[in-house]
């Protein structure tokens, strides 16, 4: 169901977030099995590296949710909301309420059994601000791959054959290589989720590729203005990528 109505960020409070591990303890410690679809999601946010891009905060039966941009919420209007069965909100018996709210002031809500919260969240998640839940033990091998490469700041192309990326597979021999195509999707990928950086130094500048660019970063010197300069490309974590890769890739 879809519901407009106005609103203005300039007239809100801005978005204070609390820490993950205190509005899971808070909902565990009330208690009541209404609560605990909300205590769900939030286990899963800290499972996946959700605690690194969204920041929460609660009313007594609500699970409030925003992006992170740089550190802070991206904004006090653009939400999404769980809603327990003793929310304020109208919702049925054994069912969580999902709504969204986007700065046009347009709402999206679904409502499903309590068993579909985790999955329902993760969907408004996905579709409404493209971020995808990470786990490392379901990643792509070729996303580990690449994941490696950042966390040592490796150059990432071989200009001069860019058929092939430098750098082994991680756990694998260094003759063991991901071909171009393999690797220019999966660092895109990587990306649009947030979690890596790829840098390009030419001509004395140092600067960051954006997402269309990476098809230039993988066409070797036919790929710039001036074939004659050979751009130095290297892929580095960012910084939600560094906290989560450090994190979760030795517990998963």
């Amino acid at each position: 169901m879809a519901r407009r109505r106005v609103l203005e960020e300039g007239n809100l409070p801005p978005f204070r977030g609390r820490p993950w591990e205190e509005i899971r303890e808070w909902y565990a410690a009330l208690g009541w099995p209404e609560l605990q679809p909300l205590v769900d999601v939030v286990d899963s946010i800290l499972a996946c590296g959700g605690a690194e891009r969204l920041v929460a905060t609660t009313s007594m039966h609500d699970l409030w949710v925003a992006r992170l941009v740089d550190g802070a919420a991206a904004s006090s209007v653009d939400l999404i909301k769980v809603c327990s069965a003793i929310s304020m909100r109208p919702v049925r018996r054994g069912e969580v309420l999902v709504v969204h709210t986007s700065h046009s002031g347009q709402e999206e809500e679904i409502s499903r059994p309590v068993i579909e919260a985790v999955p329902l969240f993760w969907r408004f998640v996905v579709e409404k601000w493209g971020l995808e839940p990470w786990r490392w033990d379901l990643m792509p091998t070729a996303q580990r791959h690449v994941l490696w490469m950042a966390s040592q700041c490796a150059p990432l192309c071989e200009i001069a054959t860019p058929r092939v990326v430098a750098g082994p597979a991680e756990g694998s021999g260094s003759a063991e290589r991901l071909s171009a195509p393999v690797a220019q999707h999966a660092t895109r990928q990587l990306m649009r989720q947030g979690l890596v950086r790829l840098v390009v130094e030419l001509h004395g500048d140092t600067r960051q590729l954006d997402d269309e660019e990476i098809v230039r970063a993988f066409a070797g010197p036919a790929g710039w203005t001036d074939p004659a300069a050979v751009p130095f490309i290297h892929i580095e974590l960012s910084a939600a990528g560094a906290n989560w890769y450090g994190r979760r890739r030795r517990t998963t």
